[in-house]
């Protein structure tokens, strides 16, 4: 078995195994230990921060964002990569949802840690950190392997590594989820953004095998 098939595998058992304890417990005490841990931090800056990171994942912010990208992406002539990456932002978006409705896990409650916004839709696993791991995820492949080394190609990687990684401590700061809600949802997001890359690859590999005939 290749490496790539055996990785997506443990990802897939990984995250398995962790929606089933999901279902079974609320929190974990790790949870509960490390929200509060990260809501001690009390500079304004970081709650402005943090506020912004989620605010963008929310709509109508997020459809315009996917609009504009998937608009740009096609003029500058990646045609297959507008499809894909609108589909997939789509797909996992969706597929979040359902395994929401199947694991059913409350959201953090206010007598336990504080909550900036009540939200009434199940918590595991987190939609904003899933959308920015498959998304941003593979814009951040493309600016990789199609742009030459500039630094606005360095600022664009920075920007979108950016959102990737912050978007879990954000989720957690303001109360939205717990910490094993984000690790599952990196775990999901990070399996859907590999076969993400594999559509991406073999439509374009297709691609330039008929345009070479």
């Amino acid at each position: 078995m290749k490496l790539h098939n055996k990785l997506i595998l443990i990802m897939l058992a990984l995250f398995l195994s962790l929606a089933v304890l999901a279902q079974k417990k609320n929190y974990f005490q790790i949870d509960l230990t490390i929200t509060r841990s990260i809501q001690q931090i009390t500079w304004p800056w970081f709650l402005t921060l943090m506020e912004f990171v989620s605010a963008i994942g929310y709509l109508p912010y997020i459809a315009i964002i996917i609009g504009a990208i998937t608009i740009a992406l096609y003029v500058t002539k990646q045609k297959w990569a507008a499809i894909v990456s609108s589909i997939s932002a789509v797909s996992i978006t969706v597929i979040g949802i359902l395994v929401k409705l199947l694991v059913e896990r409350p959201r953090p409650e206010e007598d336990l840690v504080i909550v900036v916004r009540r939200l009434n839709e199940y918590s595991f696993p987190s939609g904003h950190v899933l959308l920015y791991t498959v998304y941003g995820g593979f814009l951040f492949y493309l600016t990789y392997t199609k742009m030459k080394s500039t630094f606005v190609r360095n600022c664009l990687l920075f920007v979108e590594l950016f959102f990737v990684i912050t978007i879990a401590p954000s989720r957690i700061y303001l109360g939205a989820h717990w910490a094993s809600d984000t690790l599952g949802a990196y775990i999901l997001g990070g399996l859907w953004l590999i076969l993400t890359i594999y559509c991406y690859e073999w439509g374009i590999k297709k691609y330039e095998t008929k345009s070479s005939d």
